[in-house]
Parts: C-alpha cells; sequence; structure tokens
C-alpha cells in the first residue's frame, strides 16, 4: 500500500487488488490511519477480496466473490506477499559461524520488527 501511496502522490492513477477481505495495512496504528487516508483521499481504489486470475494486454483479470472483472492498466506493481527465506540459515550452522536469523528471514513483518532484531543482532554478535 506504501507504493500506491507513493504513485498517487505523484499523479499516477491507483487501483489496489487485495486477495484478502480487510487491508493490509490496518486503520489502527497512526501508519496505517494516514496511508489509508491518503489513498482514499488521493482517489485510490482498492478492491479487496480480489484474486488475480491474469495480465494480459493492459488488463488485468480477476475474480471477487465469484464474480470475474477486469481492470485496464498501464503500469502494474506486483506484491505477492512474504514467505521467510533463510536457506542460508544450514550453511551458517554447518560452518559454525554466528549468526541471527531477523527481519523477513525469521517471519514476514513490518521493517520496524526487522530494524530492531538487527539492531539486537549486532549488538549480540
Amino acid at each position: 500500500m506504501e507504493t500506491a501511496d507513493y504513485l498517487l502522490a505523484n499523479g499516477i492513477a491507483v487501483t489496489v487488488l487485495e486477495m484478502q477481505t480487510l487491508p493490509p495495512v490496518n486503520r489502527f496504528s497512526a501508519h496505517g490511519y494516514w496511508l489509508n487516508k491518503r489513498i482514499k483521499d488521493s482517489g485510490g481504489k482498492i478492491i479487496f477480496g480480489a484474486r488475480v486470475l491474469g495480465i494480459e494486454n493492459n488488463i488485468v483479470r480477476y475474480v471477487q466473490a465469484d464474480k470475474p472483472s477486469e481492470e485496464k492498466a498501464s503500469l502494474i506493481v506486483t506484491a505477492m506477499g512474504a514467505k521467510s527465506e533463510n536457506t542460508l540459515e544450514d550453511v551458517l550452522n554447518a560452518l559454525a559461524v554466528p549468526y541471527r536469523v531477523v527481519g523477513d528471514a525469521r517471519s514476514p513483518r513490518r521493517i520496524l520488527e526487522a530494524i530492531h532484531e538487527g539492531y539486537k543482532a549486532g549488538e549480540e554478535i
């Protein structure tokens, strides 16, 4: 949603197709409140519960509540979610190299957790 906010601030029309039925950044934090407000006030559109089926010829095809739909698009930014990737951990263990798993390698979350964990890891190693 931060990318949508940036694009809107630069005069680019934005439609977010969100697979979840709720905003990925909730409105209960100050960051979430202002982010959602800026997107709405800038004319951004968020479609919840939308599962993308395909992208072709400047058209994004999706289904929402079992109803197929399309959105025209001249620019498409994808965000596929996050999944932990920590295969390096096995190598570090085998080499007996001290390490700490932080950020999205530990568990996909917000940048605030990653910064805190990275700082703490730097102190510990």
